[in-house]
């Protein structure tokens, strides 16, 4: 699973790892957020490795495919290393470029520039589902760390990518339930 994003992409990825160590599955996690990709364990056949990755390390590994990505959101951002927001916005959606036929996109709901890129990837044929802040599971709702309707768009979307591995909402819900939030976060 990758996780992208101009905000949003470190919470959701360590929530999408703690609901799976709180559901005993094998996992590895990191990229942007704690180790490097290259640096993990590999968390087996059965395993799921999840990655937080930022436009620069989108564009430096043209050979990943995932199972699934999430894009959570687009905002100005390194705009002076990606030329413009045009490049900004190509760097993110590379996300969605890592998918076959197979795999499961999972774009926020928010703004025009994710929208456009749901549009886009569901032409495509790929899966395109949408995290929207009022479909975060319940828990989200009565979490103190994951309070506002930013935090609803990132459990929402790590829901939808934990229901896409197998996992039902009572164990979603308790690790969502238990899910202490990272440090300097709003």
């Amino acid at each position: 699973i990758a996780i992208t994003g101009t905000n949003g992409k470190s919470t959701t990825t360590a929530l999408i790892g703690h609901c799976l160590q709180i559901a005993r599955c094998p996992v590895a996690i990191g990229g942007n957020l704690g180790a490097a990709a290259c640096s993990l364990d590999d968390p087996g056949e059965h395993g799921t490795l999840v990655l937080e990755l930022s436009s620069y390390q989108l564009e430096t590994t043209p050979s990943l495919k995932t199972s699934i990505s999430i894009l959570l959101n687009i905002s100005p951002d390194h705009l002076d290393r990606h030329g413009g927001m045009a490049g900004y916005v190509a760097a993110k959606a590379l996300v969605l470029d890592r998918l076959d036929n197979a795999g499961i996109a999972i774009i926020g709901a928010g703004d025009e520039h994710v929208q456009t890129l749901a549009k886009l990837t569901a032409a495509k044929g790929i899966k395109t589902l949408i995290a929207r802040p009022e479909s975060a599971p319940i828990s989200q709702k009565e979490s103190t760390a994951l309070t506002g309707m930013h935090n609803a768009e990132n459990a929402a979307a790590a829901a939808l990518a934990l229901r896409a591995i197998g996992l039902d909402d009572h164990v979603i819900n308790r690790g969502i339930s238990s899910f202490i939030n990272l440090p300097h976060r709003l």
